[in-house]
């Protein structure tokens, strides 16, 4: 007859949802901060020693280095390197390409010599990601197509999908939603290629709270959910007209409920796993009449 398949499907995408991570290319640095280079101009360094100094020859706004110029670094007073760089709000900026020896690689922003900007990664596996960098992490908006077919675009942070996003399946299931660390959260909308729908409120990867469902036969439950499972109260409406308003448990009628039938039968009182007895009347609803017996 009917049963919700939803949280199954649900962890079937959940799969998908976690893969992209963050990728920090990062070494153990000094401690980074701001140089007043000789002028008053201060630049971003990486490494802001003490013993670290600077001269700028370029434009300086707002008492930060920004335009493209000269930057003399200095060592204890010594010159170190010196080179045309262009900075921005006293960030050193340029545009690469980097090759990673795992295959790897990276093409767009830096600022500070770390991702910075707008970036595109492609993996050794030839997943793509295109978007927003921040410190080297996968952090913004971006869109995110794995080698499988699968494509994600939404809300990073750190390299987990956070925030609202759609992904969609390279089998034609689709989700828009929240994201929280990588899974469904939130409220959202999950359509499947069987042609069932839901619409409803997530936590942390399943139906939790309230929610519509929406079959392709034309069956629709409504109501409260818990753990991918319609629990609590709730209205089912079949396709062929009968309805049951009550309590449910995983899935089925239990408790309190009142279902009335096409034919205008009426089933009111207690019902356990979808079975109703009362004397020699019987019915069922999300299992067979025979389990009633």
């Amino acid at each position: 007859m009917w049963r919700a398949i939803a949280g199954i499907v649900v962890a079937v995408l959940l799969f998908t949802a976690g893969k992209a991570q963050a990728q920090l290319h990062e070494g153990d640095q000094p401690r980074s901060g701001w140089v007043t280079a000789k002028g008053g101009c201060r630049i971003w360094s990486l490494d802001a020693s003490p013993t670290r100094s600077a001269s700028w020859s370029g434009p300086c706004k707002n008492g930060v280095a920004n335009g493209i110029g000269i930057v003399q670094w200095y060592e204890r007073d010594r010159p170190t390197e010196g080179y045309q760089a262009e900075f921005r709000k006293g960030h050193e900026y340029i545009r690469g390409t980097y090759h990673y020896a795992n295959g790897e690689r990276y093409e767009g922003e830096y600022l500070d010599f770390l991702e910075n900007g707008h970036g595109v990664y492609v993996y050794a596996n030839r997943d793509r990601y295109d978007g927003d960098f921040r410190d080297n992490r996968q952090t913004g908006r971006a869109s995110y197509v794995f080698a499988s077919g699968n494509r994600y675009e939404g809300e990073f942070k750190n390299g987990i999908f956070n925030g609202h996003g759609v992904l969609v399946l390279a089998t034609g299931d689709r989700y828009e939603g929240g994201f929280k660390d990588g899974v469904f959260h939130s409220h959202g909308v999950l359509l499947l290629k069987t042609g069932d729908r839901y619409e409803g409120e997530f936590i942390n990867g399943r139906q939790n709270g309230r929610g519509v469902y929406v079959w392709a036969s034309g069956d629709r439950y409504e109501g409260e959910w818990r753990d991918g499972h319609e629990n609590g109260r709730g209205v089912f409406l079949s396709a062929h007209g009968d309805r049951y308003e009550g309590q449910f448990k995983d899935d089925l009628p239990n408790g309190q409920g009142s279902f009335r039938s096409v034919r205008d039968e009426v089933y009111s009182g207690t019902w356990s796993s979808g079975c109703f007895r009362d004397g020699d009347r019987r019915a069922a609803v999300g299992t067979s009449l025979a389990q009633c017996r």
